[in-house]
């Protein structure tokens, strides 16, 4: 296996282990978790790897809240993920919640 390759699978892992445990953790300079996240950009790539990790589009996402009291707008998740915009703590910890984050775990997402 060549080394691109065998980073790849490492990210793939980090990704699935990531998602299984509802929190993410600083891999190879990738940081993930949210207790670490400090600038609207590290936000992003950490909720970038949930959405990755959970097999949803942010379509999917959009479509499964669009009833929920707090409904995570295509547009908005997709600004959120691009470090374009910070969405209220209420419209961040419905994504989480979406993603596979679990209970426990929000609050740390609130806090990020």
């Amino acid at each position: 296996m060549n080394v691109g390759a065998a980073d790849e699978v490492k990210e793939r892992t980090l990704v699935k282990d990531a998602a299984s445990a509802g929190t993410l953790a600083k891999q190879d300079g990738l940081l993930a978790d949210p207790e670490q996240v400090q600038t609207l950009q590290q936000l992003a790539q950490a909720l970038s790897l949930l959405l990755a990790g959970s097999g949803l589009s942010m379509r999917q996402v959009a479509r499964r809240t669009k009833h929920d009291p707090v409904p995570v707008a295509r547009e908005t998740g997709g600004k959120m993920l691009r470090g374009q915009r910070l969405a209220s703590k209420a419209v961040t910890l419905a994504l989480v919640t979406h993603l596979g984050v679990p209970a426990p775990d929000l609050a740390a997402w609130e806090r990020a």
